[in-house]
């Protein structure tokens, strides 16, 4: 069995909130900047000290994702399961013959739980959108660029059209995942 996951957040709101009380009655540090309800949410239920003191600081460093990616990837070799990790969050894993995908699901499950949480997803979804700009909007906006839509297209356009995944474009474009994996062109911005 072969499984590429990749795992993400998506958009919502981007109000600054302080957190109340997290795990073990310890009070939760306040996050600001537009991941502020992010950070919050994976602080409230990460399950290990080491995710807490990671995302305790608001911002999650190269070093600190590869740590925790490094740790899932032990983890789930300890089920003889051999995960490469990939570019952009993901990996490539390749189970022992007869393992079910229900067993391979739950054993992914525990793994993420106990080594990386909700870090690396939220890690790669910064490195994307860095200021939280409305994913729809972002994606019509980069789908143009491209050329796979009209230049009119827009963020209501493609909200539409991914309910549904009825595109007005091939979704197997490579240029559709290139946009889903760097919608505001940043890799080639890049010297």
């Amino acid at each position: 069995m072969i499984a590429l996951l990749i795992a993400g957040c998506s958009s919502g709101d981007k109000g600054v909130q302080a957190v109340g009380p997290g795990p073990q009655g310890v009070d939760a540090p306040t996050f600001t900047g537009p991941w502020a309800d992010y950070f919050r949410s994976a602080y409230s239920t990460a399950t290990t000290d080491l995710q807490r003191t990671i995302l305790s600081d608001g911002k999650i460093t190269d070093q600190e994702n590869q740590e925790v990616r490094n740790a899932f990837v032990s983890c789930m070799a300890a089920f003889d399961i051999r995960v490469e990790l990939q570019e952009y969050d993901s990996t490539k894993s390749i189970a022992p013959t007869g393992m079910t995908d229900a067993k391979y699901d739950e054993l992914s499950r525990d793994c993420r739980a106990r080594t990386s949480g909700q870090i690396s997803g939220l890690y790669f979804q910064i490195n994307r959108n860095p200021e939280n700009r409305d994913e729809s909007a972002i994606m019509a906006e980069c789908l143009s660029r491209k050329g796979l839509v009209e230049r009119n297209y827009s963020a209501k356009d493609y909200e539409a059209a991914s309910g549904d995944q009825n595109f007005p474009f091939d979704a197997a474009d490579p240029r559709f995942r290139a946009c889903g994996l760097d919608p505001l062109n940043r890799e080639e911005a890049m010297p």
